[in-house]
């Protein structure tokens, strides 16, 4: 059996994925908010499978060992967070509007804010 990563803390940032490209199995004992703002993403658990459009995230809940997959040229998003806001301990598909979509873009933009 492949040895699966731990990370203490879930990532925060922007990764592009090619299509088919993925994540391998790992976990990290932070939630996280996985948004791909372009192509399709999928994630993998012990439990289920969870699929997002643009227009979706997914909640990876703390612990869970998961992988990601995407499903085109995607520009994937990832918000680490130390708390459990939504209260929510399975993989979710989350409802993502015009708002929270540009501030997790911005979020995880790595050249940060610009001044205009």
């Amino acid at each position: 059996m492949p040895e699966i990563r731990h990370l203490p803390e879930a990532p925060t940032g922007r990764r592009p994925l090619p299509p088919g490209a993925g994540i391998d199995a790992h976990r990290h004992d932070t939630h996280q908010i996985v948004y791909a703002c372009r192509g399709v993403l999928s994630v993998t658990t012990g439990t289920g499978i969870w699929v997002a459009p643009a227009n979706r995230a997914i909640w990876v809940p703390a612990g869970t060992v998961h992988e990601h997959r995407a499903h085109g040229d995607t520009d994937l998003r990832l918000v680490g967070l130390t708390g459990n806001p939504l209260g929510l301990e399975r993989p979710a598909v989350l409802v993502v509007r015009p708002l929270l979509r540009e501030l997790i873009i911005a979020y995880t933009d790595p050249t940060g804010p610009s001044d205009g």
